[in-house]
This record gives structure tokens, C-alpha cells and sequence, in this order.
């Protein structure tokens, strides 16, 4: 009884956590305005087992979670005697399976750090704190309403971590060969995930405790360590074959994938990157939001603390497990945002898997302060943030969508007769899809606007009595570059400086949410949030009319 009464603040935290996750889990009322969901689910019912069919025909990550939706809707489908397989049941499946994936990591959050401060009187509480952090977070929020492969490698990784520190330990076959079936689930999940493999060599080496350089390397030739990547090989294939199968399929798309990621392909939802900072963008623009800025600014000291503790106890680290397992943290934090922030496209989601880790490390770090009145200030002060931070954040679910509105108020404003102007590729048009004749409603490639061939800006206003701006997606990186995209900067500067004859009838703002206090108002707009942040569960939508 005492055990469960010490677990009661975990399990009151789990079900916290649970409610922010999953309350508001059907936002967008049934319109699914977020296009990797879609892109998710429409792999989901490509697959079909009646048919044999089930190759999902989606490379640019891996197909566990996919065939996880699909045999979860098959399984609930046969016990509830209801036909389960169409794409919004596996839309509603797929955000509880991300959503469960996200609350499992509180506890895992937990397990973690406590592990790492087994002889620290400070272990049980800072253990709790750092799983509220990781409950509370706005990036763990927001992507456990999504369709998205982030929870479950984030879940992933952890698991991977712990099952290293297991080798470390005891140096069981069994600890290596679960250490590679995790590692063959991650990279089975995502293929980059393959930049965690040091993880389980480091940890061997810490086990065997080489003497010399030539030994450890021998070390690698280990029976243990060559079946843990061949179970690691064959868990990834089984989780994601037609990687391997459909061969010719997966190269094809790795040579556009590719080249998006490292900028050599700009597309239109790439666009903003030109010109940003890697890793700079990240520490300004994306953690400040998914992980708010006391514990960002936290995390980069506790990074560089244990950088140089590392090097400082560089002869020990083979005689302390404790001091290697903060060595493995700081190897798993380094491979993956290493990584990922080098990329050209700096993505929100990219960073999502590095926060319980970063919680973890700034955990571990404020648990070393001697100073009882610093550290207790310091936890206060992230821990009442974030807290608020992930509350303020919940608006998103509370909220009509800002692209329903819209709607709503095209419905009684916008005589049926009259033309609606907006942009191409944004699903924020499907409400008013609804409600307005579609004949009367142009899709502009505004994207491509300074490409040869495309529509004059002088047609895209002249054609149209309304235009409905529907996110920040083209227009922001149209108006600050006016050089790079004349065309489409005279279409928003005119729109939004209500010239020729255009004002605004309407705006549906959310920026409060993200430009609120947690956030520095956005840092005084100096450091705004990535877009992807923000342009698909919650974005701004303006409408402006010509005048007669």
C-alpha cells in the first residue's frame, strides 16, 4: 500500500496527461484540415488484407504505425461488428493511438530519469517533475491530437534508452537483443532513426569496459552485438518490408525526399526555411513553443554542463555507470538533433522526440545545483510556466476552427452570385466548399505565383470579388521577400494593405495563442514561432472584399 500511495502524484499526472491529450481528439470537426494525417491515413486505406494488398505505398517514413491503424480498426471492427475501415475511422484511430503512444511516455519520462538518479535524494521528485513537464508541454499536447509517427518514436527511443542502460548493467543476451528489436522498431518506423545505432554500441562498450583502443574495437565483433543488429535488421523489415520489397518504390521516393530535406528540391511548403540558421531557428523558434522558454534556456545550460562534466570526468566514465547513463543521454540528444537540425526544412515536428530527453537532461542538471534556493527557484518557476503554458494552449481544442468560422461567415455575407478568390493546396477551403457553390470559388497557385505561365496577380483580383486568405503559409514569406517573390508580395500587399480597392470584412485570429505571455508575445515578434506550428490546428484566417 505504501509503494502505490508513493505512485498516486504519477498516476494522478497519467490522468491528467490523458485528459489533455484526449480531450478535443476530433478538432476540425470531421474536415481533417492537416495534410500529413491525410497523407498517413490515405496509406492506411491503401491497404486492403482481403485483397493481399498490403503494401501501403508510403516512403517517407515507415509503415508500423500505418499497419497499426489498420489491424486496430480490423480487430475493433470484428468485436464491435461495425465496419471500421473507412478513412475517418481510421483518422478517429489513428489520433487515439498517438494520443495513447504520448501518454505512455509520462510514465516512461519518469522511469527514465529516475534511473539516471538512483542514488540522488532528489530522484522521486525530480523524476515527477520532469514527466509534468513532459504532461504539459504544448508540442507533446499538440501532436497527440494528430496523426503523427512522433509519439511512437519518441516512445520508441525511450524504451531504446532504457534497454541500454540494461546492457550497461547486467549485459544480458536478453538486454541486447530487446536493445536491438527497439532499434529495428525505430528505424522500422522512421529510417533515420538508424543515427541512434551508437547508442547500443557505446552502452557494449561500457559493459565490456575495454582497456585499450584495439580492444574495444575487437569488442565489436562480439556475438552479442552482431545478433542485436541482426535481430535489429529483421525487426525493421518485418515492421516496414516493402521498404526492402517494393525496392524501386522506395528509392524513387528517397530521391525526393531527399532532396526536399537538404534543400536541393524547394517546394512550396519548404519555402519559409530559405535563409534560416540550422540549430539557431530551433533554439528561437520551435523550443521556446513546444517546450517553452524557461526550460529551453534551461536545457542549453544543462547541455553545455554536461558536455564539459563529461570531459572533465572522461577517466571515470568507464568506472561510473550513473555518470554513463547521463553520457548516453547526452550521445542520444546529440546524434538526434545533430541531425535534424542540420536539415533544410526545420519542421516543428522534428523536434517533438527530443523533449522528454532535453526534460530528462535539465532534470538531471538542476538535481546537481547545491544551491536548495536556486534549484527550488529554478523548478518553480519552469514548472509553473509550462504548466500554464500547456493549460493556455488547450484554447486550440476549445475553439471553433478558425477555417469553420470562415465559413460560417461566408454563409450569410457572401451572395451566392459573387466569386471567392483563394489559395491553392489548403485544405482551410473545405468548409466553404460546403456552404458556397464551388463553381464560384477559384483555387489560385499562388505558390508557384512568380513561375512562368502562372496567373497575373492583376487576374487572381479581378476574377474575384471575395479572397479568403486561409494560413500564414504563403503570405508571410511572400511579404518579407519581395525580391525573391514580386508577384505574390503585390497580391498580399495589396490585400493586407487594403489598397485598390480591397479592405477586410473579416479575420479570425489565433495568434494569441502562441504570441501570448508564455511566449513573450512572441518575443516582441523578433523570434516568431515556426508555422508549422500553428498553420494547421490553429491558423489565422482573413477575408477581403473589392470594393463594388
Amino acid at each position: 500500500m505504501k509503494k502505490y500511495r508513493k505512485l498516486l502524484p504519477l498516476i494522478i499526472l497519467i490522468g491528467v496527461g490523458s485528459f489533455l491529450r484526449l480531450y478535443g481528439i476530433d478538432w476540425g470537426e470531421g474536415y481533417f484540415f492537416h495534410p500529413d494525417e491525410r497523407n498517413i491515413i490515405s496509406a492506411v486505406s491503401n491497404l486492403s488484407i482481403t485483397k493481399g494488398n498490403l503494401n501501403p505505398l508510403f516512403w517517407a517514413y515507415g509503415a508500423g504505425p500505418i499497419y497499426l491503424i489498420y489491424f486496430y480498426n480490423l480487430l475493433m471492427g470484428a468485436i464491435t461488428q461495425t465496419n471500421l475501415m473507412e478513412f475517418s475511422h481510421y483518422m478517429i484511430s489513428g489520433r487515439l493511438l498517438s494520443a495513447t503512444a504520448s501518454i505512455v511516455i509520462i510514465p516512461f519520462t519518469y522511469i527514465v530519469t529516475k534511473r539516471m538518479l538512483e542514488n540522488n535524494s532528489h530522484a522521486p521528485a525530480i523524476s515527477l517533475l520532469t514527466a509534468t513537464w513532459v504532461t504539459f508541454s504544448p508540442g507533446m499536447i499538440q501532436f497527440a491530437h494528430f496523426v503523427s509517427y512522433e509519439g511512437f518514436l519518441t516512445l520508441e527511443y525511450l524504451a531504446l534508452l532504457l534497454s541500454c542502460f540494461a546492457i550497461i548493467d547486467t549485459g544480458t543476451k536478453r538486454s541486447y537483443l530487446v536493445s536491438g528489436v527497439l532499434l529495428g522498431l525505430s528505424i522500422g518506423t522512421k529510417i533515420t532513426s538508424i543515427v541512434l545505432l551508437p547508442l547500443v554500441i557505446l552502452a557494449h562498450i561500457m559493459r565490456v569496459k575495454p582497456k585499450t583502443f584495439s580492444l574495444a574495437l575487437r569488442s565489436l565483433l562480439s556475438l552479442h552485438l552482431i545478433s542485436t543488429f541482426t535481430v535489429s535488421a529483421l525487426s525493421a523489415f518485418l515492421i516496414s518490408p516493402y521498404h526492402i520489397l517494393d525496392w524501386s518504390g522506395f528509392t524513387n521516393s528517397l530521391s525526393y525526399e531527399g532532396g526536399v530535406a537538404n534543400g536541393s528540391i524547394v517546394v512550396f511548403y519548404t519555402q519559409q526555411f530559405i535563409g534560416t540558421i540550422p540549430g539557431w531557428y530551433q533554439l528561437t523558434q520551435v523550443f521556446p513553443y513546444i517546450f517553452t522558454i524557461p526550460l529551453t534556456l534551461l536545457f542549453v545550460v544543462a547541455f553545455v554542463w554536461s558536455i564539459v562534466s563529461i570531459v572533465k570526468n572522461a577517466k571515470n566514465l568507464f568506472v561510473n555507470n550513473q555518470q554513463f547513463y547521463v553520457f548516453l543521454l547526452v550521445a542520444l540528444i546529440t546524434l538526434y538533433l545533430i541531425f535534424h537540425m542540420l536539415l533544410f526544412v526545420k519542421w516543428t515536428r522534428y523536434m517533438i522526440p527530443a523533449i522528454p530527453f532535453m526534460a530528462i537532461l535539465v532534470g538531471v542538471f538542476v538535481s546537481t545545483l547545491e544551491q536548495k534556493f536556486i534549484r527550488n527557484s529554478l523548478l518553480t518557476i519552469s514548472t509553473a510556466w509550462i504548466v500554464l503554458s500547456g493549460l493556455w494552449f488547450m484554447q486550440v481544442y476549445e475553439r471553433t476552427d478558425s477555417r469553420i468560422q470562415a465559413a460560417q461567415w461566408v454563409k450569410p455575407h457572401v451572395q451566392q452570385n459573387k466569386t471567392i478568390g483563394s489559395e491553392i493546396y489548403d485544405l482551410g477551403i473545405l468548409p466553404t466548399n460546403d456552404i458556397f457553390p464551388t463553381s464560384r470559388i477559384t483555387l489560385y497557385n499562388v505558390y508557384d505565383s512568380d513561375e512562368i505561365q502562372s496567373p497575373s496577380v492583376e487576374k487572381m483580383l479581378s476574377e474575384s470579388d471575395y479572397f479568403m486568405v486561409l494560413s500564414q503559409r504563403i503570405y508571410k514569406t511572400r511579404l518579407e521577400n519581395p525580391t525573391a517573390y514580386p508577384n505574390g508580395n503585390a497580391l498580399y500587399s495589396t490585400l493586407f494593405n487594403q489598397t485598390d480597392g480591397w479592405e477586410r470584412k473579416a479575420s479570425f485570429i489565433n495568434t494569441d495563442i502562441q504570441c501570448a505571455w508564455w511566449s513573450l508575445n512572441c518575443m516582441n515578434n523578433i523570434f516568431p514561432p515556426d508555422e508549422t506550428f500553428f498553420v494547421f490546428d490553429h491558423p489565422s484566417v482573413y477575408i477581403f472584399k473589392k470594393g463594388e
